[in-house]
């Protein structure tokens, strides 16, 4: 198998899971193709599909293969000398995903996933390292199943996906019969720039074959990335989940935390219920972890 056919397995396999896994630091995350895992072993089980082991956990994986080199600044990671299927690793905690071209990122930090991740807005300023693990194949962007955008002056900040069928999407920010541009359904994925206006979020999505630039309305917003970093405090003990709902198994790290424990608001969610649960970053002794709360027992 060439590098180029490498490459292109590994990618393939990774966007063969998109959003079909459950987030889990337990000894489910081995199983991959079932429907679980976290951020290494997703990665890990992709490098099995050619044949290279890269180890089972980010801080194994960052001593194989090899280290690549690429300028980074505050806004911007310059993806040039890098190729499909090389991994990106973060700081805080250990975090890696796979650079899939198209200054995109694929891979599994929380809740259900992989997801889709900017290159150049995803955990700015928690860059760490780029690793190489197959050969050589030259740079390769966009990926082979991406087109390059066109020049429209649209300047994306991340990612998002529609929570629900028929939404209409709209010209302005504004509810009226004669202001839609089309509709979209659960699941379509869409582009955000981070405008909002009222109850309305200013996004880029495909219409009738078309990238068309509108408005959706808040509430039918699933982010992938992280929209918010505000400080909220919890008002009882509060047991942190996996994803959105009391259904989901608690997470590994940090199961509970207590009363009065501050934590970081990343973004809302909405659950089967339809009841509001945030998206949190906890800090403790077992370091940064991500998980979903309640929103009634935080403040």
């Amino acid at each position: 198998m060439t590098a180029l056919n490498q490459a292109n397995t590994v990618v393939a396999f990774m966007k063969g899971r998109y959003r079909k896994n459950r987030y889990t630091q337990s000894s489910l995350r081995y199983k991959v193709e079932e429907g679980w895992s976290d951020c290494s072993s997703l990665v890990r089980a992709a490098y099995l599909k050619v044949g290279v082991n890269i180890g089972s956990w980010t801080g194994a994986q960052v001593k194989k293969g090899r280290k690549i080199k690429i300028r980074t600044t505050s806004r911007t990671r310059d993806t040039s000398n890098m190729q499909i299927g090389d991994l990106m690793f973060f700081k805080r905690p250990n975090h890696v995903e796979m650079y899939v071209g198209g200054n995109l990122l694929l891979g599994h930090g929380s809740g259900v996933g992989p997801n889709y991740h900017n290159i150049n807005t995803y955990r700015q300023g928690d860059f760490w390292q780029v690793r190489r693990y197959i050969p050589d194949i030259g740079a390769v962007t966009p990926a082979p199943d991406q087109k390059p955008e066109p020049s429209t002056g649209w300047k994306p900040s991340g990612t998002a996906t529609c929570s629900a069928d028929g939404v209409n999407i709209r010209k302005t920010a504004k509810k009226t019969d004669d202001n839609i541009l089309g509709k979209i359904n659960g699941g379509n994925r869409f582009e955000i720039d981070g405008r909002k206006s009222g109850s309305w979020v200013h996004i880029r999505v495909m219409l009738n074959g078309k990238n068309r630039i509108g408005w959706i309305h808040r509430d039918y917003v699933d982010y992938d990335q992280e929209e918010s970093n505000e400080i909220l405090t919890a008002i009882a003990d509060l047991n942190v989940r996996i994803w959105a709902g009391t259904s989901y198994e608690k997470l590994q790290s940090y199961p509970t935390i207590p009363e009065g424990k501050k934590v970081v608001k990343l973004s809302e969610v909405k659950a089967k219920n339809s009841d509001i649960w945030y998206k949190i970053r906890i800090s403790g002794k077992l370091g940064d972890k991500v998980g979903f709360a309640s929103s009634r027992y935080l403040k």
